[in-house]
């Protein structure tokens, strides 16, 4: 179930930040959208972190201006965070699967490699059935 309804308790800041991001050249974008993912994951409350990560996950996906290259980087990034085990509680690492998943979803095959990469424990494990058969993950 995607995250979308759920909402950070100070969603002015990130949105404030992701604002600013997009007004940097080309070259500074990918440091300044990696430099959040610490800073999110490293937040307390669970609907903080997974509303802040969908917003940075719906930008650098959807917004053009942010590119095909810094998207990939910045969801490289969250797959390692993720797969890394950052974030322990198993449910809340699910939902950010399932969103992250839903946002890429229409851009799918210009992320092929982090959605497979991201997946693929869950679909090995039937965790995620109904979003495994919408991606190529080997798992259908």
């Amino acid at each position: 179930m995607p995250i979308t309804c759920v909402t950070s308790p100070l969603p002015h800041i990130m949105e404030s930040k992701l604002a600013q991001f997009a007004s940097l050249s080309q070259k500074d974008k990918a440091p300044a959208y990696l430099s959040l993912l610490p800073e999110i994951l490293s937040r307390s409350n669970s609907s903080a972190i997974a509303a802040d990560l969908h917003s940075l996950v719906d930008t650098v996906v959807n917004q053009d201006s942010v590119g095909l290259v810094v998207g990939r980087q910045v969801l490289s990034e969250l797959v390692k965070n993720l797969g890394g085990g950052i974030i322990k509680d198993n449910d809340l690492r699910k939902r950010i699967v399932e969103d992250t998943l839903a946002t890429v979803q229409p851009r799918i095959t210009s992320y092929e490699e982090q959605v497979s990469t991201v997946t693929h424990p869950y679909c090995a494990r039937s965790e995620l059935k109904a979003v495994c058969r919408l991606i190529p993950c080997g798992f259908n």
